[in-house]
């Protein structure tokens, strides 16, 4: 579905235009109104990196209802699904395939006026410039680790 990476500008309300191929995509396969659920990117390292996640809000219900499952007494669970939908914010693109990106998520994501897409399949990121060059520079130099010693969900991919 979503692949690659675009340069975006947000201006000075916090709209973004999504790339056409990316529009053609969700109206294709989501229908008209183009609806996206953004909430934030969660990672063990959100202190050092912080993005978005847009899904298309059909995507977003199916995976909130998998959040929704968590027991009430599994607090670490708990923690991270509540984390998701308490910043998660429904937008719609208009007629230019622009959204307003919510002032709370710009600020956590730190999205200046440059802006990196990045897809990753059923959904997509958001990420300031700089920031996504940081991240991108530091997951190229660990590589070579991980690939040496690879987790069971990468093994579970290998052909």
């Amino acid at each position: 579905m979503f692949r690659g990476e675009s340069s975006i500008v947000i201006d000075d309300k916090g709209r973004l235009a999504i790339p056409k191929g990316y529009r053609a995509l969700l109206a294709e396969h989501w229908g008209e109104p183009v609806r996206l659920t953004l909430t934030i990117g969660l990672t063990p390292d959100i202190e050092q990196h912080r993005w978005l996640v847009a899904y298309p809000a059909p995507e977003w219900e199916a995976y909130e209802a998998k959040l929704n499952e968590v027991s009430p007494f599994d607090w670490e669970a708990r923690k991270v699904s509540g984390m998701l939908i308490g910043h998660a914010n429904d937008v719609e693109l208009d007629r230019q395939g622009r959204f307003v990106i919510p002032p709370s998520l710009r600020s956590f994501a730190s999205l200046g006026p440059r802006a990196t897409i990045v897809g990753q399949g059923r959904e997509f990121e958001l990420w300031d410039e700089d920031g996504r060059n940081k991240w991108r520079d530091e997951s190229i130099a660990s590589i070579g680790r991980i690939l040496a010693n690879p987790s069971p969900g990468l093994l579970a991919i290998n052909r």
